[in-house]
């Protein structure tokens, strides 16, 4: 018996040494068949990107740079330098530019979307246009927030987005905006908002001082920035009690508060567009406002000293200053407008906003956009922050088009391209706190980058000859995006 049992226990063993054999090799398969696996997807998808043999010009204000490679992998850029100064590997992807220029990805910091059957399709446009990041200065809160994490998710495609939620307002406005009365009721409505997640909190024309105050106050206890379309709260008080950013240097606050005091009561019905505007009152302001007077000189020093950031959005006015002549429209809202977002403006053929103008008020109005220009190029050369926006979801502003038109006003009120660059990338991206991430061509950035087929410097126009956009290291054609 003793003999049996030993023979059994020793087949048993043999039989147990077989079976793990077994499952060993059978390990080693599967793991050499994922391992040939991956190596198949890699060759199938190449890591490395390089754009090789061009010129950048990377938005810091920096001359460019001719014949450089741009290294990029995982969506970043790994490596900058010299055409032909280091080798890569035979199967990296390889784009020959021929020293056409690369610009960082562009910021729009100004661009509404309301409702989201237009969501998708706006993104695409503006990225087809270089936009890689987009400031949304108003929307449903709840609608964005969601649309939002989609982009995030990688679900759909398009710029990444910082965004507020509903404008507040006074009780009195004629939009379908959250309205308050009280400090308490717009410390709520400030709450509400940042409870759904949204970036920013926008105030709006009607709101006095003290409720200007209140919301700038709770939102940055919950840690958000405010944006303001004012028009009775003047730009120098909310700067002092800590706006974050100001929008339409050509019309709202600044206006009356670049008059006299003693004549600034007259002005207060050119800083709300949408209540009592009288276009009647722009050759009187033109012919008693002062540039070089002390209520320019202490608005700017506000806004420096407390690094408020301003969007002048040119476009906008010029659009509505012009509103009278469809060959603005023309440049504006080209009949290849590549969405329908504007489609109940497209037919008009005088601006909705301005139609009602008396031809002596359009006259005087467009006198002006010189003036207007220049408060902006005054802001510039004393150091106030810059972007550059442009109201996308108003009539002739269309998504795209009017930042490179905003880009062509800013030239021409007197900034040199290299600049007008630096405040549509760097600029941007300071404001949105986002600099480490994006906004320049540097190594460790996002390769979030334009390739032009002409020097922008040469001509800022040539910024709309664009041969590809990289968000993110994805590369797509203008083309491609806006046949979708």
């Amino acid at each position: 018996m003793i003999e049996i049992n030993l023979y059994i226990n020793k087949r048993k063993s043999n039989y147990d040494y077989f079976l793990k054999k077994i499952e060993m090799k059978s390990r080693l398969f599967f793991i050499v068949l994922s391992i040939f696996f991956l190596l198949t997807q890699c060759a199938e998808k190449k890591s490395l990107l390089i754009l090789e043999n061009v010129t950048i010009i990377d938005g810091t204000g920096n001359l460019p740079q001719p014949s450089s490679d741009i290294f990029i992998e995982g969506g970043k850029i790994i490596r900058i330098c010299k055409t032909g100064k280091f080798e890569y590997q035979e199967d990296a992807e390889v784009l020959t530019l021929n020293n056409k220029y690369v610009i960082p990805g562009l910021i729009e910091m100004h661009a509404h979307m309301y409702g989201p059957r237009y969501y998708e399709e706006v993104n695409k446009t503006l990225l087809a246009f270089g936009i890689t990041t987009v400031r949304n200065p108003g929307a449903s809160a709840e609608e964005i927030v969601a649309f939002r994490k989609r982009l995030v998710s990688g679900e759909i495609t398009g710029p990444r987005i910082f965004t507020a939620g509903w404008l507040i307002d006074g009780p009195e406005s004629p939009f379908d905006y959250i309205k308050v009365k009280t400090e308490e009721e717009i410390r709520e409505a400030v709450r509400r908002q940042a409870k759904v997640g949204v970036d920013y909190i926008k105030l709006y024309t009607s709101l006095t001082p003290s409720l200007v105050k209140a919301a700038i106050d709770e939102a940055h206890a919950l840690g958000l920035e405010v944006i303001g379309h004012l028009g009775y709260t003047s730009w120098t008080f909310a700067a002092n009690v800590g706006i974050d950013a100001l929008l339409h240097s050509a019309m709202a606050a600044p206006l009356w508060e670049l008059m006299p005091v003693e004549k600034r009561d007259r002005f207060y019905d050119l800083a709300n567009p949408t209540r009592n505007f009288n276009p009647d009152l722009f050759k009187e302001w033109g012919e008693s406002f002062d540039i070089d007077g002390p209520e320019m000189e202490k608005l700017t020093k506000a806004l420096v000293d407390n690094n408020v950031v301003v969007d002048p959005t040119l476009v906008m006015m010029e659009a509505m200053i012009w509103g009278n002549d469809s060959s603005y429209k023309e440049i504006l809202e080209p009949d290849f407008a590549p969405n329908d977002f504007t489609d109940e403006w497209r037919n008009n053929k005088l601006h909705p906003y301005t139609s009602w103008w008396s031809d002596e008020a359009f006259y005087e109005a467009q006198k002006l956009f010189s003036v207007f220009s220049e408060i902006v190029k005054r802001f510039y050369e004393n150091g106030v922050l810059i972007t550059a926006g442009t109201d996308v979801g108003n009539p002739w502003i269309t998504p795209g088009v009017s930042l490179h038109r905003e880009f062509e006003l800013l030239v021409k009120a007197g900034i040199p391209p290299l600049e007008v660059l630096k405040i549509a990338t760097y600029n941007g991206a300071k404001a949105l706190h986002i600099l480490g991430e994006t906004g320049t061509v540097e190594v460790g950035k996002q390769a979030d980058l334009v390739i032009l087929d002409s020097n922008p410097i040469d001509n800022i126009k040539n910024s709309r000859n664009i041969e590809y956009v990289l968000n993110k290291g994805e590369i797509y054609k203008p083309s491609e995006l806006l046949s979708k």
